[in-house]
């Protein structure tokens, strides 16, 4: 239960039966327990899915920074200056570094925003809207937080800690590369957290450059005190750092493979299979003028915690 569920619960009872009328639902993953969760609003679903010509990495340069755990706000915060107008999503594993990250940029005078979950929707919202408008350059957000988040044109996904969960990565680095372009997803690989990069390669069948941050890296050159505001861009730092981090032509390829990819699969069959669905009657619109019950009392949906029978006899198929 990821908060929704009283949201959908309540527009259901206001709907006809299952049977009775057409429900289609659109996600970009749809695991096991989704599924058994749709199937108490979904009559006999079938599943029409989408394959892409490329993985969600294709489009992304990958690159991996090995540094000290110590210097990991280092290396960000000189990155973020290094392009002030550039929009970055950084995310971390856990509220508390969320928050701290947060701050940190912010006493800096970063324009940053943070999202985790204790942010509400109007919140939320707002933030993205800020994103995308580019008043804001940098948002600072935990992987719950940050799916589903679409901007276009994100130029960096910074992964301030590595994610727990080889999944997650992928989700992570998808918010750049998109709609025809190429992104930056940068990793700190510390020594807590570098034992996660195997799993992360057989994940994505791909190997993981790693580059070793030295103390004269001009990523490494040190933070200003709180209060201060961003010194200005040293040219010759930035253009090392950009030649290191540049999009290769693979990257180009596969973004520009990308346009159009909607038309068809990767097999280059038409994506939506409207032939190899089952043939049904479907509802009619009269079904929706049918008189319903009254709406059942919703004054508790939110406050009311959801016991875990009623849990197990909701995911029942």
């Amino acid at each position: 239960d990821m908060g929704f569920i009283p949201d959908v619960r309540r527009i259901m009872s206001y709907l006809p039966p299952k049977n009775k009328r057409t429900t289609m639902l659109y996600s970009a993953t749809l695991d096991d327990t989704v599924m058994r969760l749709a199937m108490n609003w979904m009559e006999e679903p079938y599943k029409a899915e989408v394959e892409s010509e490329t993985n969600a990495t294709d489009t992304v340069k990958q690159v991996v920074y090995v540094i000290q755990a110590k210097d990991k706000f280092k290396v960000l915060y000189n990155h973020i200056a290094m392009h002030p107008q550039a929009r970055t999503i950084v995310f971390c594993n856990r509220k508390s570094t969320t928050e701290d990250v947060f701050e940190s940029l912010k006493v800096r005078h970063i324009s940053v925003e943070m999202l985790s979950g204790d942010v509400n929707q109007n919140k939320r919202l707002k933030v993205l809207d800020a994103f995308r408008d580019g008043e804001v350059k940098v948002v600072v957000a935990t992987d719950v937080a940050g799916r589903g988040i679409d901007v276009k044109g994100l130029e960096y996904v910074i992964n301030f800690d590595f994610p727990y969960e080889a999944e997650d990565y992928v989700h992570r680095i998808g918010r750049t590369g998109r709609a025809g372009s190429t992104g930056v997803a940068i990793s700190f690989a510390d020594e807590f957290e570098s034992c996660q990069i195997p799993d992360i390669e057989a994940y994505i069948k791909e190997s993981l450059k790693c580059t070793v941050i030295g103390p004269d890296d001009p990523l490494m050159k040190e933070v200003p005190a709180r209060g201060s505001h961003p010194a200005e861009v040293d040219a010759a730092a930035k253009a090392e750092v950009d030649a290191r981090e540049a999009a290769g032509e693979e990257e180009k390829a596969a973004a520009a493979a990308l346009v159009g990819a909607n038309a068809v699969t990767g097999t280059g069959r038409p994506a939506i299979l409207s032939t190899e669905c089952p043939q049904r009657e479907l509802p009619k619109f009269e079904h929706a003028l049918e008189p319903k019950a009254p709406p059942p009392d919703e004054s508790d949906v939110y406050s009311k915690p959801v016991e875990q029978k009623d849990k197990l006899e909701e995911w029942k198929i």
